[in-house]
């Protein structure tokens, strides 16, 4: 009784103090405020309304700094994380590019806005990202958890506050100090451990610390001395003897000052076991203290100098470099690593004989014998490193060699048992020091380390529900830690009546992907233009500097996502500031999707149409599609099969072929139909293809995109090592374009929803409502409604078909359910008829139904509000 009587005086006391400031109508939406700027489009702001007391607003004028506004004024959020960049003061990056606001969740009871920014532009990259998180009640109590990257994945520094809106102004309820939030280096168990007693290293790097982990710290166990492991992670792991460390290709690595780096003027034996994931870009060490260069020629990219290197190229085979006699010499084995298995490594030198040899797993794979060799090593002023290079080197195979900028990488897998003498062992003891730590053949096959795998979502079944959802999609563990995206940076929409997915994925830059029920990708191209630095693309933000995604609605009828993103270069460059593009994809139950693409650069308009499918590591493009790859149609009916066979076709036979269908090796294929104008010329890419991949049949495959940190703007794939794209043409149009799925493989099953949608019936007969006109770029009728009830009629014929139409009603009143109707039957709430309110840009609400329904005659529509 008494606690009843204490909530009774509070309510009557908050509403004293507050009366009918808030009511039901609590909600966020996407709008553009007055601020103009050149550069974004209709969802460019986020306002939050808290019934008739005020909005929090995330505008563009404050670089999305939320600001309160109510009837007695404005008051700004306290900038916490100090913001430095070429803007205002209150906008200090001028143009946001580096900054972004999102819905992520909107309900009666909470909303949540997430705000990302890089606080500092001249300080840009991956581990530069802060996220802001508000959770906003609809009593105006806001918690807001701010938290900065670090160097280190998983390690955070967090701050909290708390705040309370009020009419007056905004009251700081608290403010904790600001504190680290780190994830502990995860332990392994490790293999047991192995004596090797073979020759007396003067370096020996166990990595054998995974089991009782010291922080990001190996020791070289010969000297004692404790080595920094660089990178955002570390990975301890089960190696051939204890345990290994786990390398990321980019960032990962071991080093000894030069200082206290041995002295190998007498020769010398470098080994380790080695596991690749991935063969590197190019030479990459396993152990060096080499002074390395970076040129531009076709195919090298690398320069290696004084010192000594034993190093991986860029198709797994072991090479040693070596500076001696005023040359470098090099010699590279004849056999490749495998992937994913660990195999022994290890080479010698010998200065008395003039020769260097190379081993694999104990045994003898190549040798070179060379008076200049006698001259003795020239060492290297410069620190030991394992792993990684120190200075940036090019890629190997780049597509343009003039775009091939160099970059930091190393060897992506494992290294365990790193060794160094000084002096050149004999055959026979490599081989037994190989046999030593043999870990037997199915721990060999079966190293612990995550397979890489392409994030579809799908797993042949259909889900329970049609929607979309925010996630944070991985490729391998190795690769994730790469990323400080917080929990939300892709879109993932699957459906209830088909087994695929739409996905809007960081490691594509958030490029559209359509994804079968096997996991078999299609990723289209974005909007493209020259930069001084290459490509200006989606695919050159490697890191996802600015490109975003968002979700802007999320209904049984519809969902939309918007898809924004810079035209830049490799190297961040822009051609001009206002080439950004903002994309729209409506995605409907069916499959559906339209994309409507708005550029706003000041120059001509880049063409965005072409068709790009992916290969998983261990995937050739004909393992994904038939050769017999795609289907051209036009809304006559006429169709025709083309064939890569023998080459890459050309559109000699179907006139205005506007329907495209892609064959996957699926049971459901892809397909995307253009605007009545537009055609499918052919395939393309004669002269690009990789030299180095074996028999190639379509354009491509490269691999500088998707995955890769690569500073390149093209790069031709060796092996199935890494996920790969490829070219089939594409249907060259403008503004907009339909895709789907698909269980049937003739074109002209399409024709009628490709007539439906570049030919829509009219509307007439028109009671209770305006229907306005069709939106191509929705696939939607836009209605305003009138009165409560309303009806019309769609003249559908075979010209101008009816196939699966969605609504759009303004107007609408508030949050209440329709019912439909049609030729006067009720058509009953379920998988044929779907609808949801959202709200639109003025904060309005919005009706959204969606009907499966065909038809090529006349269909009288009725909508009203259900009892």
């Amino acid at each position: 009784m008494l606690l009843q009587k204490r909530r009774f005086v509070f309510a009557f006391a908050f509403l004293l103090l507050f009366g009918n400031s808030f009511s039901a109508d609590f909600a966020a939406y996407y709008t553009r405020l007055s601020y103009q700027d050149e550069i974004s489009g209709k969802y460019a702001d986020v306002a939050v309304r808290l019934g008739d007391m005020g909005e929090l607003l995330f505008g563009r004028e404050k670089g999305y700094l939320p600001y309160w506004k109510t009837g007695q004024g404005e008051w700004m959020v306290q900038e916490i994380v100090k913001r430095t960049g070429n803007g205002p003061q209150e906008r200090p990056d001028e143009f946001n590019v580096a900054s972004y606001v999102r819905i992520i969740e909107n309900t009666p009871q909470s909303v949540v806005i997430h705000w990302r920014y890089m606080p500092d532009l001249e300080n840009q990259g991956l581990t530069s990202i802060v996220h802001e998180v508000f959770t906003i009640a609809p009593d105006g109590l806001v918690k807001r958890e701010i938290r900065r990257a670090t160097d280190k994945a998983g390690k955070w520094k967090v701050t909290v506050q708390n705040l309370r809106l009020r009419p007056d102004g905004i009251e700081q309820v608290s403010l904790a100090p600001e504190t680290v939030a780190a994830a502990p280096v995860k332990s392994s168990q490790g293999a047991p451990v192995k004596a090797n007693t073979v020759g007396a290293p003067v370096a020996w790097w166990k990595f054998d610390e995974g089991t009782n982990p010291r922080g990001d710290a190996t020791r070289e166990s010969v000297s004692g001395r404790d080595c920094a492991i660089s990178g955002d992670k570390t990975f301890w792991k089960k190696g051939v003897s204890g345990t290994a460390l786990a390398f990321d290709g980019y960032h990962s690595g071991v080093s000894l000052p030069a200082a206290q780096a041995p002295s190998l003027k007498s020769g010398f034996t470098l080994e380790a076991w080695v596991v690749l994931a991935a063969y590197p870009w190019n030479f990459a060490p396993v152990a060096q203290q080499m002074t390395v260069g970076s040129d531009d020629l076709p195919g090298r990219g690398f320069i290696p100098g004084d010192g000594y290197s034993l190093a991986i190229d860029d198709s797994g085979h072991p090479a040693l470099f070596l500076g001696a006699g005023g040359t470098t010499q090099t010699l590279v084995a004849s056999e490749a690593l495998p992937l994913f298995r660990w195999t022994h490594v290890a080479a010698t030198y010998e200065p008395t004989e003039g020769r260097m040899v190379v081993y694999v797993d104990g045994k003898e794979n190549g040798k070179l014998e060379n008076p200049e060799l006698k001259a003795g090593l020239k060492p290297a002023d410069c620190d030991l490193s394992i792993g990684l290079h120190q200075k940036p080197v090019r890629a190997t195979l780049p597509v343009r060699p003039k775009k091939n900028y160099p970059g930091i990488f190393g060897i992506e897998g494992m290294l365990d048992e790193v060794r160094i003498h000084d002096r050149a062992l004999a055959p026979a003891d490599v081989a037994r020091s190989c046999a030593a730590l043999d870990p037997g053949a199915e721990s060999r096959a079966k190293p612990d380390l995550e397979r890489p795998a392409l994030p579809g979502e799908v797993d042949g079944k259909n889900a329970p529900r049609f929607g979309a959802r925010y996630a944070n999609l991985g490729y391998y563990e190795l690769w994730n830690s790469l990323w400080r995206e917080g929990d939300w940076p892709d879109v993932v929409v699957r459906f209830d009546q088909l087994p695929v997915s739409v996905l809007f994925w960081h490691g594509t830059s958030y490029g559209p992907s359509f994804v079968m029920e096997n996991n078999k990708w299609r990723v289209d191209q974005s909007e493209e233009q020259g930069c001084k630095s290459g490509c200006g693309e989606h695919m050159s933000d490697k890191q996802c500097r600015y490109g975003h995604v968002r979700l802007i609605e999320n209904t049984d009828a519809r969902v939309v996502v918007h898809w924004r993103y810079p035209l830049i270069g490799p190297l961040y460059d822009f051609l001009e500031e206002t080439a950004w593009t903002d994309e729209y994809f409506y995605i409907y139950p069916d499959g559906v999707t339209i994309r409507g693409v708005f550029y706003h650069g000041r120059g001509a308009k880049p063409g965005w149409d072409d068709h790009q499918l992916f290969t998983g590591p261990g995937q050739r493009p004909e393992d994904i599609v038939d050769l017999k790859a795609v289907t051209v149609g036009n809304l006559k009916g006429e169709s025709a099969r083309f064939d890569w066979t023998n080459g890459i076709p050309k559109n000699d036979k179907i006139k205005k072929a506007n329907i495209q269908l892609i064959h996957f090796k699926s049971q459901y294929k892809s397909f995307c139909i253009g605007e009545e104008k537009a055609h499918w010329a052919g395939g393309w890419g004669e002269t690009e293809r990789s030299p180095a991949f074996g028999k190639v049949y379509f354009a491509g495959p490269w691999n500088h995109w998707p995955i890769s940190q690569l500073p390149s703007d093209g790069r031709f794939a060796l092996a199935t090592d890494r996920v790969t794209h490829f070219a089939v043409g594409g249907i060259r149009q403008k503004k907009r374009l339909l895709y789907g799925f698909t269980e049937c493989e003739d074109a002209s099953r399409l024709v009628p929803l490709g007539r439906a949608w570049n030919m829509p019936p009219e509307a007439v007969e028109q009671k209770g409502c305006y229907v306005e006109a069709y939106d191509q770029f929705q696939a939607a009728f836009q209605i305003r409604a009138k009165k409560p009830s309303f009806s019309f009629r769609l003249e559908a014929s075979e010209e101008s078909p009816i196939v699966n139409p969605c609504f759009v009603v303004r107007r609408w009143g508030g949050d209440f359910r329709a019912a439909l109707k049609t030729n006067g039957k009720p058509v009953p709430a379920g998988p044929d008829f779907r609808q949801g309110i959202v709200k639109d840009t003025d904060g309005k609400d919005m009706l959204v139904i969606w009907a499966r329904i065909q038809e090529a005659k006349p269909v009288e529509f009725e909508i009203a509000r259900a009892k």
